[in-house]
């Protein structure tokens, strides 16, 4: 692995740091390497996300569909059982 050294941070940069490390329970350079992770990934998280989104709402888009073809079926049934009905029934 290689190291990356920052120099001449702020002190209250520095400050800042070790409190958002703390509030995580992890030490500043685990805070930081886990920003970098998140940092260098971010662009293909963000693709992966876009993706699963769009494809999510394809799907929501076919089953509307569906629940519609669905609902016409039942209406339709509905009618010929009528229809059956009442020719049973000499209506």
């Amino acid at each position: 692995m290689v190291k990356i050294q920052v120099r001449n941070v702020p002190d209250d940069v520095a400050l800042k740091l070790n409190e958002m490390a703390a509030s995580k329970g992890l030490s500043r350079e685990a805070f930081l390497r886990n920003y970098f992770l998140t940092l260098t990934t971010k662009k293909e998280v963000q693709f992966a996300e876009d993706k699963f989104g769009n494809l999510v709402n394809v799907l929501l888009e076919r089953l509307e569909e569906n629940n519609m073809v669905m609902e016409q079926c039942v209406h339709t049934m509905e009618r010929l059982e009528d229809n059956i009905f009442e020719r049973e029934n000499g209506e």
